[in-house]
């Protein structure tokens, strides 16, 4: 399958929900977050008094915010305001929309059940002035780092030809529409995927921007999230955990240490390919990548060799990398 494409057109920019949104995780008592966000928590606690930060807690025990932002992505939200108009809203906007993923129509149900909490909460945020602290004190850094990634991405590598390459290797047409960048202050990990054509990154510390390679690199890792065959070849995967105690160890590493799911080995590894094919990176660096990332992933490893080695996708009965790669495993051709 080939796909061919002729606009061209990157998006990047801050956007005030999906921060306010995980602004909770970096000011809740999580102990993963605090030690990442170390200080945010007592800096407003102040502003927010105890029973803000009670209901943070609350929130914050309950769900995962990277979940929110994408269910929430399904309503275009913009600010704080659209957060809680949409929770306000949430079961008639709810029935109006087509959601695939299992876990989000699962997060859809508890927002149903807790609508009025997290209500109290987005509304306590509000009326702490929470939003207009970020549109005066933080969005201009954003806003400058994403005006210059604008044009950096569209000179580092034309929209068109990286919609044409996943499209191509995943079998079916994505990234029809602008891909849309947001930039994030409070983001742990690094990105997550939004329901439309796009992704959630980390703006970087004051005064630095992130590499257009790195942004781009992202964009393809998150692209190939939920990648079509994708709980076939996790079933696959099952049953070389149960084969390999090295592998299953390495699984649950992934899973349990690096708060990961279970489609990373895959996408680790389709990304090296792909960003390599697309000269974001040389062989050497993908090498170095899968040798640290997560503490170094050496199934992912094995897939990006054997992708290098074949080349698969230039088959002319090429259905794409969720078929090839379950046939692989079941094949016993991709191993450790």
């Amino acid at each position: 399958m080939t796909a061919t494409y002729t606009t061209t057109e990157w998006s990047i920019q801050p956007n005030e929900a999906f921060d306010m949104v995980l602004f909770l995780n970096a000011i809740s008592n999580n102990d993963f977050y605090n030690r990442h966000y170390q200080g945010v928590r007592e800096h407003y606690s102040p502003r927010l008094g105890d029973a803000g930060l009670k209901l943070i807690d609350q929130v914050v025990s309950f769900f995962t915010m990277s979940g929110l932002c994408k269910l929430l992505s399904y309503f275009s939200v913009k600010s704080l305001d659209d957060v809680i108009k949409s929770l306000q809203d949430f079961n008639q906007l709810i029935n109006n929309i087509d959601i695939k993923e299992e876990y989000i129509k699962q997060l859809a149900a508890n927002v149903s059940e807790k609508r009025e909490l997290l209500l109290d909460c987005f509304v306590h945020i509000k009326e702490s002035d929470i939003d207009e602290n970020w549109r005066r004190n933080i969005k201009p850094s954003i806003q400058n780092v994403a005006d210059q990634l604008n044009g950096a991405m569209s000179s580092l590598i034309p929209y068109h030809n990286l919609r044409t390459t996943l499209s191509t290797f995943l079998g079916t047409d994505l990234l029809s529409k602008s891909y849309q960048v947001y930039l994030a202050t409070y983001i742990k990990p690094i990105a997550f995927q939004l329901s439309k054509q796009g992704m959630v990154t980390h703006q970087g510390p004051p005064g630095y921007m992130p590499l257009p390679k790195q942004i781009a690199c992202i964009c393809i890792h998150e692209t190939i999230h939920g990648f079509p065959g994708s709980e076939i070849a996790q079933i696959e995967q099952e049953k070389l955990r149960l084969k390999s105690e090295t592998f299953n160890q390495s699984y649950l590493d992934i899973i349990n240490n690096w708060h990961s799911g279970p489609e990373e080995f895959f996408v680790v590894g389709a990304e090296a390919y792909l960003t390599q094919a697309l000269n974001l990176r040389t062989n050497d660096e993908c090498i170095q990548y899968l040798n640290t990332q997560n503490n170094g992933m050496r199934f992912s490893m094995e897939i990006y060799k054997k992708l290098r080695k074949e080349k698969p996708e230039q088959n002319s009965n090429w259905m794409g990398f969720g078929e090839w790669v379950s046939k692989a495993l079941k094949n016993n051709e991709i191993y450790i």
